[in-house]
């Protein structure tokens, strides 16, 4: 087990970055239908279109490095409508503690509450299933995006060690650039769901995770599991988007700074893995926050993961986002409990921006108590604290062991 040692992050290793890979480009065909007597002839037309079109974005994304082509895509996808909000309506306010430096932000973002009735249609043209994707009711499997979007969505394929995954633009954003990046097979967001995928299903998520995060250093990459933000269970994916300018550090990173710096004097510093617990004398949630040698803080997150799994069985579920301070790249990883997904004050789920301290505000009703002042410090936490998992002191029982 890893010494849980706060401090300065220690350096990447440089040597263990890894390279991506560009997705194989093809001549547009056809899908494989389900029931090819079922399609059109102008539906078959239709879907080539859809493909020629989009292996010609690929190829021209595949000359960029990953930012650049997440950032291509976005302009691609405002262009063509697909994105709905252009976040120019969001207002943002801090809520400042009292006695202290801790603070927490909100946005009013009033486009978020329509993202549940989707960006485009939700009745399939007949014959369009295909066997790759029998179920039509998926947002992001890839033979659904060419109808539900009426053609207009396109997607990025890109290879994260050897796994397939498709970058697409959410309609109705909650920060710049942000994209759903989701995996080519249809599995389950939940490690506890048997997966087709060989090996172990949470070391491939946190590997995955880090590895797409250690390409795209200006931006914030997360993963909410089942009951923790997650909006599609059905289909593994993570979020992301690019760190907007003058934004400062998210409250939870503040407050591990200030964890580090307390505690820093008193403790001996790995030069390989350093783990950060915030508990809940310093922040509403109990986090960990994790950074070091890349196998090395892999193995670290998804331990704990697995320990917190031992903890609570099917109820475990996480937040993990993975961002770059300074010349590291570090986990936060946030154990949650499935049944405690919402909390009084919020109508939205307690997802994985919400863990880091800024807080997605949407309705008419939320606008209206955000003008008469009544959210403030006291009442972020409050929403936080609605969620703390049960039993969760037993995940932190043995910080100080070695």
């Amino acid at each position: 087990m890893e010494k849980e040692t706060p401090g300065t992050p220690p350096k990447e290793n440089k040597s263990s970055k890894p390279k991506r890979q560009a997705a194989t480009t093809a001549k547009a065909t056809a899908p494989e239908y389900l029931y090819p007597g079922k399609r059109s002839a102008m539906g078959k037309r239709n879907d080539l279109a859809f493909e020629a079109n989009r292996l010609a974005l690929q190829a021209d994304l595949d000359r960029l490095d990953l930012p650049h082509a997440l950032e291509t895509l976005h302009q691609q996808q405002m262009d063509a409508g697909f994105i709905i909000d252009d976040l120019a309506g969001v207002r943002y306010f801090q809520c400042i503690h009292d006695h202290g430096d801790a603070y927490f932000i909100g946005q009013f973002n009033p486009k978020r509450a329509n993202r549940g009735a989707g960006s485009g249609r939700s009745v399939p043209p007949p014959g369009v299933e295909t066997v790759a994707t029998p179920s039509c009711k998926c947002y992001l499997c890839t033979d659904n995006v060419r109808w539900q979007s009426r053609g207009i969505q396109m997607y990025y394929q890109f290879m994260v060690n050897a796994h397939a995954f498709n970058a697409m633009c959410n309609p109705f954003p909650f920060m710049p650039n942000h994209v759903t990046i989701a995996a080519a097979e249809h599995e389950p967001q939940s490690w506890h769901k048997k997966a087709v995928w060989e090996g172990d299903k949470i070391e491939r998520l946190v590997t995955d995770l880090y590895d797409i995060a250690h390409q795209l250093k200006d931006w914030v990459c997360f993963y909410n599991g089942v009951g923790a933000g997650a909006s599609i269970e059905e289909h593994v994916h993570f979020q992301a988007f690019k760190f907007p300018d003058g934004h400062g550090l998210f409250p939870l990173q503040h407050i591990a700074g200030k964890v580090e710096s307390r505690t820093r004097a008193a403790t001996i510093m790995s030069d390989e893995i350093s783990t950060t617990v915030i508990d809940a004398n310093d922040y509403p949630l109990t986090s960990f926050r994790i950074t070091g040698e890349r196998t090395k803080a892999i193995k670290a997150v998804v331990e704990r993961i697995k320990r917190w799994s031992a903890v609570v069985s099917g109820a475990a579920s996480a937040n993990l986002t993975a961002i770059w301070e300074d010349d590291a790249l570090v986990i936060y990883l946030i154990p949650r409990n499935r049944f405690y997904s919402r909390s009084t004050g919020m109508a939205g789920t307690v997802g994985g921006l919400e863990v880091l301290g800024e807080f997605i505000f949407c309705t008419a009703e939320e606008d209206k108590i955000i003008n008469e002042q009544r959210v403030n410090f006291e009442y972020m936490t409050a929403i936080l604290r609605g969620v703390t998992p049960p039993k969760i002191e037993r995940l932190n029982a043995n910080r100080s062991r070695a």
